[in-house]
């Protein structure tokens, strides 16, 4: 498994396919149903219906917080202590700062400036807009070459947290049950044949953090932002 772990989607699935209790693989209706075989629309508009979600949600809600909710994750999804404007073009995030401000540590505000630039798309800068089109397939890809752990860690967090929200009935009927074993271990009965990446627990979730060393966000390995 260690050639997919840039396609993080890829290697969730394989991973739960392969683990070694058997009772424990997805059946062939939730292989069908995982993320990695969401289109792009299907992808962009759960980011974006995710974001809308959470504006509605206290910040002393458990789904919040940095304790189990969506900035738990935070360092793997964006880099070890640092913003995600890094990893963002200078138009964009001259764009960026002229409507509001955005907390570039927090996955809630990734998710909000995601959904903002979507609905606005058309009145980005045109080098962003090169960057990014066309709507939505290199809109998401902008951002998942970035962020490859984003779209899974929201899933997983929906189907923990929200089983019963209409984000969960609208994207993740049919795979929440692959879900909500834990909330970010793909495995969880700690027996699965381990490739020497994981711990042998299931806990191979670090194996897919953001690489600030050697990975811009753009496949150029330079470690420089654009």
């Amino acid at each position: 498994l260690y050639h997919l772990l840039q396609c993080p989607d890829a290697h969730d699935l394989i991973k739960r396919m392969l683990r070694y209790n058997q009772n424990k693989r997805p059946s062939a209706i939730e292989v069908c149903s995982h993320p990695f075989f969401w289109d792009y629309n299907k992808r962009l508009n759960f980011l974006t219906d995710l974001s809308d979600r959470l504006e509605h949600e206290s910040i002393y809600n458990i789904i919040m917080s940095n304790n189990g909710g969506i900035e738990s994750n935070a360092n793997d999804i964006i880099g070890c202590n640092m913003g995600w404007d890094k990893r963002l073009d200078g138009n964009l995030l001259e764009d960026m700062g002229k409507y509001r401000r955005y907390d570039t540590f927090s996955i809630r505000d990734l998710l909000r400036l995601i959904r903002n630039k979507r609905h606005h798309y058309h009145e980005l800068p045109q080098a962003s807009k090169d960057l990014m089109s066309p709507l939505p397939n290199g809109f998401i890809n902008y951002f998942e070459i970035r962020f490859p752990l984003l779209l899974l860690s929201c899933v997983k967090l929906v189907c923990h947290y929200l089983p019963s929200d209409k984000i969960c009935f609208d994207y993740c009927q049919d795979c929440i049950y692959m879900f909500t074993d834990s909330l970010y271990d793909s495995d969880s009965d700690g027996n699965d044949n381990n490739n020497g990446n994981g711990d042998g627990n299931g806990n191979g979730i670090d194996d897919l953090r953001v690489d600030d060393s050697n990975n811009d966000g753009n496949g150029n390995g330079n470690g420089e932002n654009i």
